[in-house]
């Protein structure tokens, strides 16, 4: 079908209007018949405006099948204005009208032009029109600004529409962000406010000796009780960590506890056993007359023939110290009584 397509940029090249001779020396009478085919050519452009029967953008073209994704426009490089990114439409027998965006372009005695179809796809046979967009995708004629969202599609911004970084906190809706949205072990200390890690948000056992800086736990944070034996050094009790009177009978284990331990003096008579005093605890000569009660050295006390002259200090037998009956005529030597007797 003749149209605007098969009109060239060259004024002497314009010699036929639909069939029509506008050619110099043209019949007067084919003028309004020109016009109107003209007309027509204006008229069926307009009803679809925003496609362009380009064809190689100077008269009548020729486009031919290369693939089932691809054509040519014969003898012309046309790739400018076939770039990548602009929309297609052709129509062919088989697919009908089939429209697409241009993947690629390229020039080699024809034009290439690859096409990824919206559906469907190319046959080996004559195809009748070829259409681009009449907006390019690059130096294109549409304003900033003017896309507004009542006219964007529902879901047609996706991941590859939006800019690197081009969403910051402004752009996010307050507790809109779950962690379905986080990459794991992307929260990094820098992003963590201050004193936000509660104890709700620890998992068990999760805080070991490896999270814990030197010198940083004290008492407060002890439960009652929870520093058990296991958790205690050795040697670490010392003296300065035992309370005055803590350490008692039940915490000393039996037969633990030897001279060493007690301080010079310090066993007094509330402490010592009744009957535990035996001979074999006082040392030689160690019982002086102090430390006997008058008249307290019975005959009961003595063994048979113990008492000799030996153990016994000049003048400490007084008259007091004898019991009643207590000095019979064999307690005393011979030599005492031919001495008494001079």
């Amino acid at each position: 079908m003749a149209g605007i397509k098969d009109y060239s940029t060259t004024n002497l090249n314009n010699t036929s209007l639909n069939g029509i001779s506008v050619a110099e020396g043209m019949l007067p009478s084919q003028l309004n018949n020109a016009i109107r085919a003209l007309m027509v050519n204006t008229r069926s452009w307009f009803n679809d405006s925003q496609w362009v029967e380009y064809g190689d953008g100077d008269g009548a073209y020729t486009a031919a099948y290369a693939s089932a994704t691809s054509f040519t426009i014969a003898g012309v490089d046309v790739t400018p204005i076939y770039h990548e990114g602009r929309r297609i439409k052709l129509t062919a027998s088989t697919p009908g009208t089939i429209f697409g965006t241009i993947s690629s372009s390229s020039f080699s005695t024809n034009t290439t032009i690859n096409v990824t179809w919206d559906s469907g796809s190319l046959s080996n046979e004559a195809i009748t029109n070829v259409y681009i967009g009449a907006l390019s995708k690059t130096n294109n004629s549409l304003p900033a600004g003017v896309i507004a969202t009542a006219t964007l599609a529902d879901g047609s911004v996706t991941t590859v529409k939006i800019a690197a970084d081009a969403i910051n906190g402004s752009k996010i809706a307050d507790d809109s962000i779950n962690s379905e949205h986080y990459v794991d072990a992307s929260i990094d200390t820098q992003h963590i406010a201050d004193l936000q890690i509660t104890n709700a948000k620890l998992g068990a056992d999760s805080v070991n000796g490896s999270k814990i800086a030197d010198d940083s736990i004290d008492s407060e944070h002890y439960v009652d009780g929870s520093i058990d034996t296991q958790h205690i050094g050795n040697s670490q009790v010392t003296n300065a960590k035992l309370g005055a009177d803590s350490v008692n009978g039940s915490k000393i284990a039996n037969d633990s506890i030897d001279s060493e331990h007690y301080v010079d003096s310090s066993i007094d008579t509330n402490h010592i056993a009744n009957s535990q005093i035996t001979t074999s605890k006082i040392a030689d000569d160690n019982i002086t007359t102090s430390k006997i009660l008058d008249a307290n050295v019975t005959a009961s006390k003595l063994a048979t023939d113990s008492v000799v002259e030996a153990k016994i200090q000049n003048s400490a037998v007084t008259t007091n110290k004898i019991n009643n009956d207590a000095v019979t005529i064999d307690k005393i030597a011979d030599a005492v009584i031919v001495t008494n007797s001079d």
